[in-house]
């Protein structure tokens, strides 16, 4: 019988180790490098069709010719003072769904509305969809309307869905839109009220056999953020959309107000999920004030915009946002961010595809999230 020689044998295992080791090294040394950031888009799914108020309220602010180059690819002109947007279709969330994947977005984060609401039709067409797998989704649960047991029903439901999106090593997550101090006090005698709210939402969703949620705030100022964030218990803050309210102001300023943002969440040493802004531009909602903004009269504050993105201009603010990410890890420990939008289309926020403009912002960003481009 041949007989391995020990000294030969304890040479290999050195040679297999210094090997390993160099190979950890080096792994560990590229490994910021190599983390692939989620990126997620928000969704208020308004172009439903039918005769909702919503629906017609935001058709209507679209329905001037000035704002046509916004028509999503399933809409139509009609007249130059008359458009239809229907997305109510499967055919319609299979190509979106497609479209986003194809730009190498990760999830979408859903506007949640109770089962019965024409704003579920796009959520429910997403989960029908036999393409869903190739998206993840997550909700945004507006704390107006937690005092419904029928719609934290519909949430947790929602969260047990296969491809809803995880951060932090497993957790589900969520985003919680607060609707401001009196609301909450009035609904929940304050945030001791809301707080016992979320943390019941989270015993069942660890009932069902998931992680503790992460749970992230949305609201518009970084230190009251802070506050509630650590009252309610919740994990990290972010926002819905951020702008400083700039008079014809360019894009370019819109991205820096919203870096500026990121660094005020930073600050308050809270977890932060980085707002990147599409657009801001409520010119269409100022003319046609939306039914439930009463706030805003006709006409009123028309210069409060900012210029249109180009789709490199908004390819570079995703890219910043990603950079921001690794830079200050130890402030976004999942690398996550998350877009103003996929179709907030009447208040200047979108992604999808337009008749006029085609995929050319999804080419864009396509760029920086499937084949890395830089600059």
């Amino acid at each position: 019988m041949k007989m391995f020689s020990k000294n030969k044998y304890r040479g290999t295992i050195a040679i297999i180790a210094n090997a390993m080791i160099a190979l950890l090294f080096f792994a560990c040394s590229n490994n910021e490098e190599n983390i692939k950031p989620i990126i997620g888009a928000i969704r208020w799914d308004a172009w439903h069709g039918g005769e909702g108020s919503i629906y017609l309220a935001v058709q209507k602010a679209l329905s001037e010719k000035d704002f046509h180059y916004r028509v999503p690819f399933f809409g139509e002109i009609v007249s130059d003072d008359s458009v239809t947007i229907d997305g109510s279709s499967q055919q319609v969330m299979d190509e979106e769904i497609e479209l986003a994947a194809a730009t190498g977005l990760d999830y979408w984060a859903f506007v949640t509305y109770e089962d019965d609401s024409p704003m579920s039709i796009a959520i429910d067409n997403y989960l029908k969809s036999r393409s869903r797998n190739k998206i993840n989704f997550c909700l945004i649960a507006e704390t107006g309307r937690w005092t419904n047991p029928q719609y934290l029903e519909r949430c947790l439901r929602l969260i047990k869905e296969p491809g809803y999106q995880l951060v932090d090593s497993g957790r589900p997550l969520l985003y919680i839109f607060l609707s401001g101090e009196e609301q909450i006090k009035k609904a929940f005698g304050g945030n001791a009220g809301l707080r016992a709210k979320i943390d019941s939402f989270r015993i069942q969703v660890k009932a069902a056999g998931l992680k503790d949620p992460y749970i992230v705030i949305m609201d518009f100022d970084a230190q009251k953020q802070k506050i509630s964030c650590d009252s309610l218990g919740c994990q990290a803050i972010s926002c819905y959309a951020f702008s400083k309210g700039r008079s014809n102001a360019s894009y370019r300023q819109l991205c820096e107000d919203a870096e500026w943002y990121w660094n005020e969440c930073k600050n308050t040493g809270k977890q932060v999920i980085p707002i990147v802004m599409s657009g801001w531009d409520r010119r269409p909602r100022i003319i046609y004030p939306m039914p439930w903004e009463t706030w805003q009269k006709p006409g009123e504050n028309l210069d409060k915009y900012y210029e249109t993105a180009t789709p490199s201009e908004l390819a570079s603010h995703l890219r910043s946002a990603i950079s921001w990410m690794k830079t200050n890890n130890a402030s976004c420990k999942t690398q996550c961010a998350i877009i103003y939008a996929w179709n907030e289309i009447d208040e200047g926020g979108w992604l999808l595809p337009t008749i006029q403009g085609g995929c050319e912002r999804l080419d864009s960003l396509e760029r920086v999230l499937v084949k890395r481009e830089n600059d």
